[in-house]
């Protein structure tokens, strides 16, 4: 009796230790779990009225910022709420370059939560308002795709981001300077896994303005003629592109005021300027800037007209 009881103890007390292994094994795979995998969503309608009512970073369920690029002068500037900042004075998302005294090339993305669009049939489109509060030369607004990665959501890296600001109809410009602007992207290409959409204010050194994100949504249904950029415009790269000159002509139909802009393969603005085209033919030249040799992005447009072509500078 005696000896039974001992073998007795001996198997419950292997099988209570067997149980607490799996135990501590099974909450290890939840912590991970919950530490890297963020459920996907369908969809997007966020006017950030709820998250929003007070000032500083409150963003909504599963939005953040990532600092991907630090900036080269001081602390990067990051994206918060505006109270009464937003479109018809209600909340929004705004990002400075100006912060602490210090102006920011860069600035932190804003994310939207992980989007799952591989449900829709057809086209599907992200939708979003922004404004300015200053166009100053260099001033940018630039919009990125990334695939969620396994371990750590966001992309970390340069080469898994995705540059689709060529695509933001209409172009981003001066019209944002003044008032709110509907602007609109395709997405269709991006369902095939979840995703992120990280938008990332830059600017000079020398200059700091704020822009300005609200209503950010996913939708079937394309903006109206009325609000798109829905003049191509013709852009032709003139000779061979060096670091110290960058020629190029662009044809357009109605005279008016223009951006060209100038990005390097990771999306970062190079050179911005506002221009003045006559209708017809016009010639440019971009010089003084000494680029490195690779691949660069060249993209023309106002509210009316946009047009965007690679190029190799040797």
């Amino acid at each position: 009796m005696y000896v039974y009881r001992q073998k007795k103890d001996k198997f419950t007390i292997q099988n209570h230790y067997l149980m607490k292994k799996i135990s501590l094994l099974c909450l290890t795979i939840l912590l991970t779990v919950a530490a890297y995998a963020q459920p996907a969503v369908t969809y997007l309608s966020e006017n950030f009225n709820t998250s929003c009512a007070t000032t500083g970073h409150n963003y909504p369920t599963d939005w953040s910022d990532y600092n991907k690029v630090p900036t080269t002068a001081g602390t990067p500037g990051q994206w918060g709420c505006g109270p009464t900042d937003g479109k018809g004075a209600q909340p929004c998302m705004e990002c400075t370059g100006y912060y602490s005294a210090t102006y920011n090339a860069d600035t932190a993305f804003l994310l939207t939560p992980l989007l799952n669009i591989s449900g829709y049939t057809g086209n599907v489109y992200l939708n979003f308002d922004t404004k300015v509060s200053y166009i100053y030369t260099g001033i940018e607004l630039s919009v990125f795709a990334s695939y969620a990665d396994s371990s750590t959501g966001f992309d970390t890296t340069l080469s898994g981001l995705q540059n689709y600001t060529d695509s933001v109809q209409p172009f981003f410009g001066v019209p944002d300077s003044t008032d709110w602007v509907t602007h609109q992207i395709n997405i269709t290409s991006l369902k095939g896994a979840p995703f992120y959409i990280g938008f990332r204010y830059t600017s000079p050194t020398a200059y700091g303005s704020i822009w300005y994100i609200d209503n950010v949504n996913t939708t079937t249904t394309p903006l109206g003629v009325k609000n798109t950029a829905n003049e191509k415009l013709p852009l032709t790269i003139i000779g061979n592109s060096t670091s110290d000159n960058i020629s190029f002509s662009c044809s357009v139909n109605t005279a008016g005021i223009y951006n060209v802009a100038l990005y390097d393969i990771t999306g970062r603005c190079i050179s911005s300027e506002i221009v003045n085209y006559s209708s017809g033919t016009n010639t440019h030249h971009i010089n003084g800037l000494n680029l490195a040799s690779g691949m660069y992005f060249l993209k023309v447009g106002n509210e009316r007209a946009y047009g965007a072509t690679k190029l190799v500078v040797q």
